[in-house]
């Protein structure tokens, strides 16, 4: 049976704001349920009434029944049988089964990830109070090099000043013991030797009295050098 142009009121547009879907979801709809419109005299499409309660039908049936679309598409051309709503069905068993499914690993999944963002702050904490810990540490070591940098000098000096005077030791030592030889033979023979045999001919060195001599005129003349030095400085 024809259209007439007054039941043919309603553009795509206002089809598509009613069942509060997109334009394109309401050409898929009607490419499935092969729903043509008429146009006008102008070549506008416009669909009539019964179009628009056929696309509320294949709403309902989709949002209450979930049905797909062919099968909206096999109600609407009189093919739906029981046997393609038992598939419907198990079909909706079988995914909201899946859904509760993935629900419950996303669950266990966020527990997890809740655990182990406690333990990643847990670790970040300790790690942050470890490098605080070895900052401290590292700013007291470099105060105390710097510290120690202060004093090498005076600890170069110190080093200066006793090889100086170990090597002026050596020379009053070596000079001194030159002097202790000297006095040394220049005592008496009868301070120096002791005689034996027939009529005291053989005369015999006092060694030991000649070290000691020698050793104790050193010591006096070293310890009169620091003495003097400790005065000047």
């Amino acid at each position: 049976m024809s259209q007439t142009q007054e039941e043919l009121s309603y553009q795509i547009k206002d089809v598509a704001e009613i069942l509060g879907w997109s334009q394109s979801n309401v050409r898929k709809y009607m490419k499935y349920m092969n729903l043509q419109g008429s146009r006008t005299e102008g070549g506008h499409r416009r669909f009539s009434q019964q179009d628009l309660n056929d696309l509320l039908e294949a709403k309902r049936l989709k949002e209450e029944n979930d049905y797909s679309l062919k099968m909206i598409q096999a109600h609407f051309n009189k093919e739906l049988n029981d046997e393609m709503i038992e598939k419907n069905e198990s079909l909706k068993s079988f995914l909201e089964e899946s859904v509760e499914e993935l629900q419950d690993q996303v669950e266990g999944n966020t527990e997890k990830i809740k655990s182990m963002a406690e333990l990643f702050d847990r670790f970040v904490k300790h790690t942050e109070s470890q490098i605080k810990q070895i900052s401290e540490n590292t700013t007291q070591e470099i105060l105390s090099l710097q510290q120690l940098m202060r004093t090498l000098p005076d600890i170069k000096k110190s080093e200066q000043d006793q090889q100086r005077l170990r090597e002026v030791e050596a020379k009053i030592r070596l000079q001194a013991r030159k002097e202790a030889v000297e006095l040394w033979n220049q005592k008496p023979d009868s301070e120096r030797f002791t005689r034996s045999g027939f009529l005291g001919l053989q005369k015999t060195e006092k060694l030991g009295e000649r070290q000691d001599f020698i050793e104790s005129y050193i010591d006096k003349k070293v310890l009169q050098y620091v003495q003097s030095d400790e005065s000047v400085n």
